[in-house]
């Protein structure tokens, strides 16, 4: 009995000292003979030893929070992947079509930064006009059957090209101009 009343006592004393706030209820009026501490998940057994009940703790609005944050976190993975491959693609496609090479080399043999940058936005233009005038000229044209499919691609072709370098001599000349309003803005 002696020795139970040992062991029930450092048991209340180590769960006394771990959770501060325990309610200890003694129910045996000729000593502890069973103590119960209410707590959510530890009580004591009528022998003194330590009961680990297992707690469902676990919040449903939680695990939806975490899984909405892992879902936007996948999707601007995903987009930054997307991205990245978007701008790996268009730099390949210029070093391919020669425009990045040609618009360095002329801005070092011209010795100007405006001359190779002035190369850059033409040839760009150009290219991508060109690309997209024979595209959406043979796509009407499968629609509406006014040429044959080539003639229709170099047709549409030519008219990107010509309006490519419309497009591009005006872009260089506004960037210029918006360039040098914003110098003069600025004071530099």
């Amino acid at each position: 009995m002696a020795r139970a009343n040992l062991r029930i006592l450092t048991s209340l004393a180590i769960i006394l000292y771990t959770f501060l706030g325990a309610e200890i209820s003694v129910f045996a009026i000729g000593g502890p003979t069973h103590t119960s501490q209410q707590s959510d998940s530890m009580s004591l057994d009528s022998d003194g030893d330590v009961i680990i009940e297992p707690v469902d703790d676990v919040s449903p609005g939680i695990l939806f929070l975490l899984l909405i944050a892992i879902g936007a976190i996948l999707i601007c993975l995903g987009a930054g992947i997307a991205v990245t491959f978007l701008c790996a693609l268009v730099l390949a496609g210029l070093i391919s079509f020669g425009i990045l090479s040609t618009s360095i080399v002329v801005g070092l043999h011209q010795k100007s930064f405006t001359q190779g940058f002035k190369v850059f936005i033409i040839l760009t233009s150009s290219v991508t006009s060109t690309l997209i005038g024979g595209s959406v000229f043979w796509i009407v044209n499968r629609y509406f059957y006014w040429f044959t499919d080539t003639n229709a691609f170099f047709s549409g072709s030519l008219i990107g090209l010509i309006g490519g370098l419309l497009l591009g001599f005006l872009a260089f000349y506004i960037i210029q101009q918006l360039t040098m309003y914003l110098k003069k803005q600025f004071n530099l």
